[in-house]
């Protein structure tokens, strides 16, 4: 009988007393490790890909094997001497014993589910804030830290303290002033970035459809780090007031540099500011503000974009700005804005 077979008798409270003395024998054995590891993840019915990674406490997973191993020897035991005592209580040492393994293996699991980052599957008990073209949004958590949603976003989020943890996930923009809790640090996970602190403010641009991230800090210490997909190697940098990262999604490198506290703080209040940015970037920022058409000319594509641009105008005013500091002009076209001439105008 294979040891799946033993398995599935023992759980179901059917095994024999020779049956234990055989499964005892070969659980002991190594290559049955991911076998059994994989049998109690499927009788969690846990993710069968996560296995693995379900029993990285091996401390944990090593105690629950050695009671198992002690139930099954000690029953094992005492029905060479009288199997009379063997038939009556075999079947209440067997289920004493897989209670205590799958109680085991659940906690284990739910330490594991807890630690996940963001860009696994978020729990049920995580709401839903989310914003639409245009529309900003402001909420406090139950921990009194403060987000500023800005247009296009979405943020999930708790309304108490479960574990160790304050975590949120956002795929947008916001802008945080958490709340000091050095016993619960709070933890942003977009994607495969991931920010941590725990009392400080800084803006993170984050949307799903971008390649590079960012992450501006006003005041505090903010950690960032980037985590590499079926890896254990985790990149960090250490952010301080007037510095940003730039998290790049192609090979999860973060690089840093410094920025101005101003402009990150006018983002916060729908005033966009632009140092030589290039102007598809900033055409891309007016669209999550702006449900309109807004394309560029042929010499208009490569300009950089200077200036702070007030989100709470008109689109055609905030076109008009952008046109004149490229030495361009903007034209209404079928219900939306074309930008055309400017830095490459022959």
């Amino acid at each position: 009988m294979d040891l799946k077979a033993l398995l599935d008798k023992y759980l179901n409270d059917q095994c024999t007393a020779v049956e234990a003395a055989l499964l005892f024998s070969e659980i002991q054995k190594p290559e049955n490790e991911l076998l059994i590891r994989n049998f109690i993840a499927d009788e969690l019915k846990g993710d069968s890909a996560a296995a693995d990674r379900l029993f990285v406490n091996e401390k944990a997973i090593e105690t629950v094997k050695m009671s198992l191993l002690a139930s099954v020897k000690d029953v094992s035991g005492k029905s060479n001497k009288n199997n009379d005592f063997s038939t009556r209580f075999i079947k209440i040492f067997l289920s004493a014993a897989a209670v205590f393994i799958l109680m085991a293996s659940a906690t284990i699991y739910l330490i594991y589910r807890s630690e996940l980052t963001v860009n696994k599957t978020i729990r049920a008990d995580f709401k839903m804030l989310a914003t639409n073209i245009g529309e900003k949004k402001r909420i406090q958590l139950y921990d009194g830290t403060t987000i500023w949603l800005c247009p296009s976003s979405k943020l999930k989020y708790r309304d108490q303290l479960i574990g160790k943890f304050r975590e949120v996930s956002l795929d947008g923009e916001a802008f945080f002033q958490v709340a000091k809790d050095k016993a619960h640090p709070f933890i942003i996970h977009s994607g495969n970035m991931k920010t941590e602190v725990v009392g400080t403010s800084f803006d993170i641009t984050s949307y799903s459809n971008l390649k590079i991230f960012s992450v501006s800090v006003v005041t505090g210490i903010v950690k960032v780090s980037s985590n590499q997909p079926q890896s254990a190697l985790t990149k960090n940098v250490i952010l301080k007031p007037g510095q940003k990262v730039l998290f790049n999604r192609s090979d999860l490198e973060l690089t840093v540099s410094s920025s101005k506290v101003q402009s990150v703080l006018n983002r916060k209040s729908g005033i966009l500011s632009y140092n030589g940015t290039p102007i598809q970037e900033v055409i891309t920022d007016l669209r999550r503000y702006y449900d309109a058409s807004i394309k560029l000319g042929d010499n208009t594509s490569s300009c950089l974009c200077f200036g702070d641009f007030d989100t709470s105008q008109p689109l055609s005013v905030i076109l008009k700005q952008i046109s004149v500091s490229i030495n361009g002009n903007v034209i209404e076209e079928n219900g939306g804005f074309v930008i055309n001439g400017g830095c490459k105008e022959p």
